[in-house]
């Protein structure tokens, strides 16, 4: 936060939103208890999952297409977490993205990548698990027969899981006061070169 606590001739000093100055330093006004979500874990996975599901009859050539629909993606934890110590457990956790395929101009469906892994986390009683998760998939059409027609249909999913644990907590933080708009900075004006009527002096 800017200490910054200059204003107008007279009025009352402002502190805006910004890098600390050790010059500009200035005690709180009040120490005030926030309700806030704590982050105690936060980490990424990164892994590939194939799908193939039977697809028969399909001709050699049929375009596929794959498309992740990575804002619908779950994660949960499946049986009890194993504690450690320091809040620290053990964890199976379960994510599922799911994906829309199509295949040729009208065969549309959904299959699902989950992935699974055995993690330790920092989950004190209490904390939830959330995750966003990135990535690409593609598809192809297996002809194991050699006969030109298609006997399944296989994808592959690149993803980067993020995953963290958090819980509501409520902490008490020291106060500046209530944030408040400031004027907005014009940026620096700057004349490219050979263009000598690019701005106002």
């Amino acid at each position: 936060m800017d200490a910054d606590r200059s204003g107008p001739a007279g009025g009352q000093q402002e502190i805006r939103p910004g890098p600390v100055r050790p010059e500009s330093r200035h005690d709180p006004d009040e120490i005030v208890c926030i309700a806030v979500d704590k982050v105690f874990d936060y980490c990424f996975d990164e892994t590939t999952v194939t799908r193939c599901i039977p697809l028969e009859g399909q001709p050699h050539g049929t375009p596929v297409s794959c498309a992740l629909r990575t804002q619908e993606a779950t994660c949960r934890i499946v049986g009890n977490p194993e504690y450690t110590d320091g809040g620290m457990a053990n964890v199976n956790v379960v994510v599922t993205v799911p994906a829309t395929v199509r295949v040729g101009e009208c065969h549309e469906f959904t299959i699902t990548f989950p992935v699974f892994r055995s993690l330790q986390l920092c989950i004190p009683e209490g904390t939830r698990l959330g995750c966003e998760v990135t990535g690409t998939c593609f598809c192809d059409l297996i002809d194991a027969n050699a006969d030109e027609r298609s006997e399944e249909l296989c994808c592959v999913a690149n993803l980067c899981v993020v995953l963290h644990t958090t819980a509501r907590v409520r902490l008490l933080v020291p106060s500046y006061g209530f944030c408040a708009p400031g004027p907005c900075r014009d940026a620096p004006c700057s004349r490219p070169q050979g263009h000598p009527a690019g701005c106002e002096e």
